[in-house]
């Protein structure tokens, strides 16, 4: 199975670090006229991410739930493009998004790949939640909001991050 990430998504981005194989550059207009590039993703990875991701209806209001817990920085640093390119496929805008990494571990990989993912996708969400954010994830979430336009929130409760969410 191929999915296709926006070529300048990826320019910057560590190619080793997903362990993908480059297939081709494509053009494609999913996202306008953009050049993107064809990666060959595991079978198993993409189910893995689609089940990580669902909408949670909530006082009315949709909200994106990526689920990131239980994950080493390597693992969470491949699947975080994964995430983007099905996030840009929903082709909405003003999406509200929680990101839940409670027991996950974070590493520069990751912190990288967030980066890269805030830095394509902040026009798609309006407000931005993150669940699971203690210890060295603080600073890491900070260097993210800094190095992006995302401006996420951190929460240790998933009501209180949906209530920020829809307010």
């Amino acid at each position: 199975m191929f999915l296709f990430f926006e070529n300048h998504f990826l320019k910057n981005l560590n190619l080793n670090l997903l362990n993908l194989p480059v297939i081709q550059l494509v053009q494609s207009n999913l996202t306008g006229n953009l050049k993107m590039l064809e990666q060959e993703i595991e079978p198993k990875l993409l189910d893995d991410v689609k089940e990580r991701q669902k909408w949670i209806k909530y006082k009315e209001k949709d909200i994106l739930y990526e689920d990131y817990s239980n994950l080493t920085g390597k693992e969470i640093a491949k699947r975080v493009p994964i995430f983007s390119h099905l996030e840009l496929k929903l082709g909405k805008k003003d999406m509200l998004l929680i990101i839940d990494l409670s027991n996950s571990y974070a590493n520069d990989g990751a912190v990288k790949a967030f980066t890269e993912a805030g830095k394509q996708t902040e026009d798609l969400f309006s407000k931005t939640a993150v669940l699971g954010i203690t210890g060295v994830k603080k600073i890491l979430l900070n260097v993210v909001n800094r190095l992006t336009n995302v401006n996420a929130k951190p929460f240790s409760h998933i009501e209180d991050a949906k209530e920020y969410l829809i307010k």
